[in-house]
């Protein structure tokens, strides 16, 4: 159920902020930066089995979307949107290119099978 929930506020919130292509302002830049630590922490447990460490400083009892996004702590935040923003000001010609990035997980897999490792 919580993850049904954040699935479709993301839905809705990316469609109303509509990001694509701009810099968006603080509080939907914020917002967004959130929604990413929490994906990017689902993405470790998927790819891994382990659950982040990090995934422990956020509240444990929270039942909302809204309460455990605001667990995430601000200067996460502050870095993501001075990350974002830079790279905004320096590549957003890019932007208006058609781009793919790792299409499917399947070429993702066979990308990294085929990569090799430091070891």
């Amino acid at each position: 159920m919580f993850c049904m929930d954040l699935s479709e506020q993301l839905e809705e919130r990316s469609i109303e902020i509509s990001s694509v292509g701009r810099r968006l302002e603080r509080s939907d830049e914020e917002w967004l930066c959130r929604f990413c630590v929490v994906l990017a922490m689902f993405e470790v447990v998927d790819r891994s089995g382990i659950l982040p460490a990090e995934l422990m400083l956020l509240d444990p009892n929270a039942t909302t979307t809204e309460a455990f996004l605001a667990g995430i702590p601000q200067e996460w935040v502050d870095d993501m949107c001075q990350m974002s923003w830079a790279f905004y000001d320096a590549s957003a010609k890019l932007l208006k290119h058609p781009t793919i990035l790792s299409p499917s997980f399947v070429e993702a897999k066979m990308w990294e099978e085929s990569t090799p490792t430091l070891s």
